[in-house]
């Protein structure tokens, strides 16, 4: 497993058979998502489908969104699959307020 970590925010890749997980931890928000993106960018030119494990963020804001919504782009490019699991109710609201919830399939 390898991490990258700035202050409180952590991002952990872990390879399984089925695919390929990230979990983050801590504020995804303008000042992290570039790590994030770090992390995400050599992972999403895979065919492996690729897990973001939300349980650990707890704020999200609207360039941790755009992230997100990158990263979905560009993994649907190269039939790639990206979900979402198990964020929390703030991020799950946020979905739901920008209906991006029709769009990301997320897992609890």
């Amino acid at each position: 497993m390898r991490s990258l970590e700035a202050s409180e925010f952590r991002v952990r890749h872990n390879d399984t058979d089925r695919e390929l997980v990230l979990e983050v931890a801590g504020e995804l928000d303008m000042a992290t998502a570039p790590k994030l993106w770090e992390a995400l960018v050599p992972l999403l030119d895979t065919n492996k489908p690729i897990a973001i494990d939300l349980s650990g963020v707890t704020f999200l804001d609207s360039q941790g969104l755009n992230l997100l919504v990158r990263a979905h782009k560009r993994a649907a490019c190269h039939d790639g699959r990206l979900l979402l699991r198990a964020p929390r109710p703030q991020a799950r609201k946020l979905f739901q307020m920008t209906n991006l919830d029709e769009v990301f399939d997320v897992e609890d």
